[in-house]
C-alpha cells in the first residue's frame, strides 16, 4: 500500500466512524427535533473536518502530519483512561451503560491508534516530506 492509499484509507476509516458515531448519538441521546439538529451539525462538521485533514495530508501538509500525531497520542491517552475508568467503575456499579461507555472509549482508542500508526509510517512521513 502507497503512502497516498494510507492516508486515503486512515481518512475513510474517519467519515465511517463520524457516520457510526451520530447513529450512536441518535440512538442514545434520543429523536427530540434539537438532537436531530445538533447530531446533523455534528455529523456536517465531523465529516468536513475530516475531508479538509484528509486533503492536507494529501496536499504534504507535515503542520498538519504534526498536529495529528499529537492529537492521537493524546486520544489514546485519554480514551485509555476512560476505559480505564470505565473498568473500574464497572466493578463496583455493574452497569449496562458502563458497558457501552467503555465499548465506545476502546473504539475511539482504536481510531487513534490506526492514526498514529499511519501518521508514523516512514513511507507516510517520506512522502510529506517530499
Amino acid at each position: 500500500m502507497t503512502a497516498r492509499q494510507k492516508i486515503e484509507w486512515i481518512t475513510n476509516n474517519w467519515y465511517g466512524f463520524a457516520v457510526v458515531s451520530a447513529i450512536f448519538s441518535v440512538l442514545f441521546n434520543g429523536f427530540g427535533i434539537f438532537r436531530m439538529f445538533l447530531t446533523a451539525f455534528g455529523l456536517a462538521f465531523s465529516l468536513g473536518l475530516t475531508w479538509m485533514l484528509g486533503k492536507l495530508l494529501l496536499a504534504r501538509s507535515s503542520l498538519t502530519r504534526f498536529v495529528l500525531v499529537i492529537a492521537s497520542v493524546l486520544g489514546i491517552a485519554g480514551h485509555g483512561l476512560m476505559l480505564g475508568w470505565s473498568a473500574w467503575s464497572f466493578l463496583s456499579d455493574w452497569s449496562f451503560g458502563l458497558i457501552i461507555k467503555g465499548a465506545v472509549s476502546l473504539v475511539c482508542l482504536m481510531m487513534h491508534a490506526r492514526s498514529f500508526k499511519v501518521l508514523i509510517d516512514k513511507d507516510v512521513k517520506s512522502y510529506i516530506a517530499s
